[in-house]
């Protein structure tokens, strides 16, 4: 059982699960499905617009690309021919690079303008499985080079920040792990999911007197970012010690009790004292021993059949 810190978090998308797509060349939006629309799942290399330079008197892109071409191919032969006087040290190495620089600037442009070309359309394809966050054009419409045509994003790994007071002694020396709510109320940890605390801030705002948290998850996180969370930070040395689930507590008035199973179907109400709770277990300072049979699923359930003396001493546990 280790420390707890009780706090909210805020989603917030991980680096590189967010991408905005971007127009590659100057054209007229065409939308490859009706279903184009925020929230819309995607998967990787899907086609989701494509961008054309039919009909334009200028900026075609046909035309581009017959030109970047040409260049190459001449830029490419010239290089060839320097190439084999450069090896038979006819022409000096000087001579040869102008060539040769020539020769590379022309095959990256032609690549350039070339890739993702069918049909004469530039196509513009889901860079990896997710959904579409935000749409910025729409069928038509006309845009230039390097203007946002769509933003993608994936669930697959997301930014958990949370607020803390700077005197609750967390470092990254003695940080263990972060607990979280899901978008079906599970209670789950970045250490589940392969994530960790990347970093605390060391400074505090003038109009916000706590330190940031800053935590990966890695697992798929269904819901907005913005929204927010439950947050349980753990910290210090852990010790072992005796714990049961959260669910196996029962509470009257302050007092805890667990239900353990004494023999087949038997079963009494044994008060416990706890300690540390970490939102999924809870510490036994007190009432068990190791080897206790504890009913942590339908404990109230159990109880109640006890007291009305439904449960009989003996039998079989079901």
């Amino acid at each position: 059982m280790y420390d707890i810190i009780k706090s909210a978090g805020v989603w917030q998308p991980a680096q590189g699960t967010e991408k905005a797509l971007v127009a590659t060349s100057n054209g007229i939006v065409n939308v490859a499905s009706t279903m184009l629309t925020d929230g819309t799942d995607i998967k990787k290399g899907q086609l989701l617009l494509n961008l054309t330079s039919k009909g334009l008197a200028t900026d075609n892109l046909n035309a581009h690309i017959v030109q970047a071409k040409a260049d190459f191919d001449q830029a490419a032969s010239a290089y060839e021919r320097k190439k084999e006087l450069y090896e038979s040290k006819i022409v000096p190495k000087s001579e040869f690079e102008k060539v040769e620089s020539k020769y590379v600037r022309a095959k990256s442009k032609y690549e350039s303008v070339a890739l993702g070309v069918s049909g004469g359309r530039k196509q513009i394809r889901a860079p990896f499985n997710g959904f579409i966050k935000s749409v910025h054009v729409a069928n038509g419409d006309y845009v230039d080079q390097g203007d946002i045509l769509i933003t993608v994003a994936t669930e697959k790994s997301k930014i958990l920040k949370s607020r803390i007071a700077p005197t609750s002694g967390l470092t990254m020396q003695n940080a263990k792990y972060l607990r979280y709510l899901t978008e079906t109320n599970q209670r789950n940890s970045s250490y589940d999911s392969n994530g960790e605390i990347l970093s605390i801030s060391k400074d505090v705002e003038q109009d916000n007197p706590l330190i940031a948290v800053f935590a990966e998850v890695n697992e798929d996180i269904n819901v907005p970012d913005g929204s927010l969370t439950q947050v349980q930070i753990a910290m210090g040395s852990g010790k072992p010690t005796t714990i049961v689930s959260e669910s196996a507590l029962l509470e009257d008035y302050g007092n805890y009790s667990v239900m353990v199973q004494l023999s087949g179907e038997g079963f009494e109400r044994r008060p416990i004292t706890i300690g540390k709770r970490n939102g999924k277990n809870v510490e036994v300072v007190k009432g068990l021993q190791v080897g206790d049979m504890v009913v942590t699923e339908g404990a109230y359930q159990v109880k109640m059949a006890s007291m009305s003396g439904s449960t009989p001493a003996h039998g079989h546990a079901h």
